[in-house]
């Protein structure tokens, strides 16, 4: 996602930092979605199928709608602050104001639409019309944390290619998205302090004490290295750099 945004978005008066749980509902924690972007250009460079018939599924789907399913009806309930979005508190919540329960239909048919006009008019309908328009004024006039979002941060919004960043795991050779996105990065530092013990990883494993510590440490490492001027590359292989690895440490199982 982007969103043209600045230093202080996110600071108190004072200069000190919010509290994450304090900016995150509302507009100011939202930006400008960049999937529709990315799918049309691989589309066009690599697809096959029309694209109209690539939205037909989930068109019929979202008009159609869905049972709520255990998970989702408990991810419902977890949620404290639906008063900052009207539109969502309808939309999961019954008219007296209780979670909507497992087995409950939700049906979407606004979605319909704006996926109707996105196989209609490519990405730019979403990027450069009333798509665009709305989700602009709805963060704007959010009732907690509005944000400045202007037409420019979506019709200005472009895909771009970036090279993978790898790593060998083993026998496997494991890509994943570089900076500034995270998950890639943090996995395959994951992935590098596994490697050096047992290497059977399957579902039995995934909850044993070295798993889980290795998934607690990566959210440190990715805080401490993830940013784009921290990340060293190999700029010919693209592989992560082996100190990222090497100077990771588990957490002590104390």
């Amino acid at each position: 996602m982007l969103f043209r945004s600045k230093p202080e978005m996110f600071l108190e008066t004072d200069g000190k930092p919010r509290r994450f749980q304090e900016v995150r509902p509302g507009g100011l924690s939202v930006g400008v979605p960049g999937v529709l972007r990315m799918l049309e250009q691989a589309h066009r460079e690599h697809g096959k199928l029309p694209w109209a018939e690539l939205f037909k599924a989930a068109i019929d789907m979202a008009d159609a709608g869905f049972d709520i399913s255990p998970r989702l009806a408990s991810s419902i309930a977890e949620v404290k602050d639906f008063d900052a979005s009207p539109e969502a508190k309808a939309y999961f919540l019954t008219e007296d104001g209780k979670p909507k329960t497992a087995g409950t239909k939700l049906v979407n048919h606004q979605l319909a639409g704006t996926l109707r006009a996105i196989a209609a008019g490519g990405a730019d309908a979403f990027y450069k019309g009333n798509i665009a328009k709305d989700i602009i004024r709805t963060v704007g006039e959010s009732r907690v944390n509005p944000a400045k979002m202007v037409d420019g941060d979506f019709a200005d919004y472009q895909a771009k290619k970036r090279d993978p960043v790898c790593l060998f795991y083993r026998v496997w050779m494991v890509c994943g998205m570089p900076a500034p996105s995270s998950g890639g990065i943090s996995t395959l530092q994951i992935l590098g302090l596994l490697q050096k013990f047992d290497r059977r990883i399957g579902r039995e494993q995934s909850r044993s004490p070295r798993m889980v510590r290795a998934v607690i440490a990566h959210p440190v490492h990715r805080e401490q290295r993830g940013g784009d001027r921290h990340l060293e590359r190999d700029r010919k292989s693209t592989r992560l750099n082996s100190s990222h690895v090497s100077e990771s440490r588990m957490p002590s199982s104390a």
